[in-house]
């Protein structure tokens, strides 16, 4: 007995249209009267109706034409054949002779109606003869005028009517249509059924027993070959190829469906070890993750760590030279404290724009708008860099008088971005001018849409430098030899800053003529500052703050000694008196004791750090609403976050800024007496 081998795939069953079934009436007698025959039928018939329709509307557009000319070449006749006797009977006032001319004329095919007018002057009762063969709507009508000669003279004595019918013209077009139509539709008819006949008899019976043959194939066997009930050729057509080609992949798919058996067995015997490959990769990639995520965090952490420990310092040593400044100080003090002020600016500036960088590529950066003035954010840049500029003996140009001048937006931002580029501009420039120019390109309802440019005369840039000038820690010379240092990161900076604000930044160079570095940007209209507010701007905050808190009494909260003896020093310069404590704990200690105007709150310290601190006096009675705030080293975002989270009410980076501690100092001064 023979062995029946157990194949893994499922079983292919025959298509439900392969099925037996009794064969219908039109099966036997139209066998292709739902085929591509039929198709092709309908699609000759239509063509050729169309042609068919086309060329006899030309050939009766023709003949219209054809039996207009030859109406309109009968009424000329009349009128040069038969007016001038017509006009001899109406000057003899002959009607009978008239009416027998004018059965005559209407004797002419298509003539419809002829009338004879008499129009002499001063006749009471004109001469009117008429003749009508029939009333039709279609007519051509003329009218011809009747002149006498008489003894040399030309009388106008009547008008000669005609009108002559198109129904006879509508009819002959009609016949010759329909003889047409007829005839080509039964020709067309004709043609169609043997082109039919003949599309059936050499391809679409053939391809119904291609068909019939694929849904009977069963590629689990061996296939048999497929031969058309029909002669060969000698050089094979299509159908041969056809024949051909499926036969070759008849035999393909025989040896690929037992590969395909055989891998999927092969698959089978790999499915139990499938979820074990999933579980490995699954665990791997989620460690991965979690490995990214920490080296995230880890970032973070470096970078505020980082900015911690030089920032702490930095505030003391700026600090410093400040307090010491405000001493009185010899010229050549002066000169030595301006410079240890510029080297630690200098590396103050390096931090931050480490730091902008990391809070944008983060997604942490944000803005933060405010009413402003151009002229003014155009005065603080220049001031910015006009010592610099001194030294190289560049003159500073100011072109923003075209621009809007109260504006609303980022201040601090837009100021960033444009001493960047100026700075940029100063160092590659040795002689000549830099301009700073704005230019409005969109106004609007809602704001404008600005464009800050910086030209300078220096060194310009090759196009190649020109594309990856704006790439962070790029720069135009990356040699070991270049004359002119820095991060890179500036111009990056400068292009993040304008993309948060809605624009682009772009620069064009010529080498040995100049730079300008350009970005747009977005903001929207300011209002013009009250006179209570241009008032308060004449006196300064700390003069302010002298005058209207002297002996008010405040905590400094700060574990470092310079630091906290530098703001110390300056609350005391200030006219304010001043408690210190070095940790979060001695702050709650006394504060229970103290109701202090204002505490100042330091973030990282031992013990106890600010955030807890302020969190354990807002749970102390009466100190809800007691201003705190942080002054810290810590300089990222969400150190502000968790500082106001905390309770506290403003946040102060390090190092110190006098004027930002006196302007803070006063605000919230001012907010608790108000």
């Amino acid at each position: 007995m023979a062995q029946v081998e157990e194949n893994p795939l499922t079983p292919i069953t025959p298509a439900p249209s392969s099925a037996v079934e009794p064969k219908r009436l039109n099966d036997w007698v139209f066998p292709w009267h739902r085929g591509i025959a039929t198709k092709q039928l309908i699609a000759i018939m239509l063509f050729s109706s169309l042609v068919t329709l086309f060329s006899t509307a030309i050939q009766l557009y023709l003949d219209y034409r054809r039996d207009i000319g030859a109406i309109e070449n009968r009424l000329n006749e009349i009128e040069h054949s038969y007016l001038g006797s017509l006009s001899g009977s109406l000057w003899n006032l002959d009607a009978d002779q008239l009416r027998i001319q004018l059965d005559g004329i209407l004797r002419l095919p298509d003539m419809q109606a002829l009338e004879v007018r008499e129009t002499t002057p001063r006749v009471m009762f004109p001469l009117v003869v008429a003749a009508r063969n029939g009333q039709e709507q279609a007519v051509i009508s003329r009218e011809y005028p009747m002149v006498y000669e008489d003894h040399g003279t030309s009388k106008t004595i009547g008008v000669l009517h005609a009108e002559a019918s198109l129904s006879g013209v509508y009819g002959r077009l009609f016949d010759q249509a329909m003889v047409i139509l007829v005839s080509q539709g039964i020709k067309t008819f004709l043609v169609s059924l043997f082109i039919l006949y003949l599309v059936h008899r050499l391809v679409t019976r053939h391809l119904t027993a291609i068909a019939k043959f694929l849904a009977s194939h069963n590629p689990r066997t061996s296939p048999p070959k497929l031969v058309l009930e029909r002669r060969k050729s000698s050089s094979g057509d299509e159908l041969d190829r056809l024949v051909e080609a499926f036969n070759s992949i008849s035999g393909d798919l025989y040896a690929a469906y037992h590969q395909l058996a055989q891998a999927n067995a092969e698959l089978e015997s790999h499915r139990d070890h499938l979820e074990e490959l999933v579980e490995l990769r699954t665990t791997e990639l989620a460690e991965a993750k979690s490995a990214a995520e920490a080296a995230n965090v880890a970032k973070s952490t470096f970078l505020a760590n980082m900015s911690h420990e030089i920032r702490t310092p930095m505030n003391g040593v700026l600090g410093m030279a400040q307090l010491l400044r405000r001493t009185g100080v010899s010229e050549k003090q002066t000169n030595y404290l301006d410079k240890i002020e510029a080297s630690g600016e200098h590396l103050l500036a390096i931090i931050n724009d480490i730091l902008d960088l990391a809070k944008v590529e983060a997604g942490k950066a944000q803005l933060f708008e405010q009413d402003f003035s151009l002229s003014e954010l155009v005065r603080d840049c220049a001031d910015i860099v006009e010592p610099k500029m001194k030294v190289k003996g560049l003159q500073f140009i100011s072109d923003v008088a075209d621009a809007p001048q109260l504006l609303h937006g980022d201040r601090t931002r837009l100021l960033q971005a444009l001493v960047n580029y100026l700075g940029n501009a100063v160092k590659f420039t040795e002689a000549g001018s830099i301009t700073l120019a704005c230019h409005q390109i969109v106004d609007s309802s809602n704001g404008y849409l600005l464009r800050f440019e910086v030209r300078d005369t220096g060194i310009g840039m090759t196009p190649l430098q020109q594309g990856r000038v704006f790439e962070a820690f790029e720069q135009a010379d990356n040699t070991m030899t270049r004359a002119h240092t820095g991060t890179g990161l500036g111009l990056t900076i400068a292009r993040c800053i304008a993309q948060m604000m809605g624009g682009d930044v772009g620069v064009e160079s010529v080498v040995g003529t100049g730079t300008t570095f350009w970005f747009t940007a977005r903001l929207g209209v300011g209002r013009s500052p009250s006179d209570a507010e241009l008032s308060s701007q004449l006196e300064s905050d700390e003069a302010e703050l002298s005058r209207k808190y002297r002996g008010t009494r405040i905590l400094v909260v700060e574990d470092e000694p310079i630091n906290r003896e530098v703001a110390c020093t300056l609350c005391s310069d200030a006219g304010l008196e001043v408690d210190t404590a070095v940790n979060g704990a001695e702050a709650v200690k006394l504060v229970e004791r103290i109701d202090y105007a204002l505490i100042l709150m330091d973030m990282q310290m031992p013990v106890m750090d600010g955030i807890d601190a302020t969190l354990s006096i807002r749970q102390l009675q009466g100190r809800a609403a007691m201003p705190i705030l942080a002054m810290t080293a810590n300089a990222f975002a969400e150190d502000k976050v968790k500082c106001l989270a905390a309770g506290m009410n403003d946040f102060l980076t390090k190092p110190i800024v006098p004027d930002d501690l006196f302007k803070a100092l006063l605000r919230w001064l001012d907010k608790k007496q108000g």
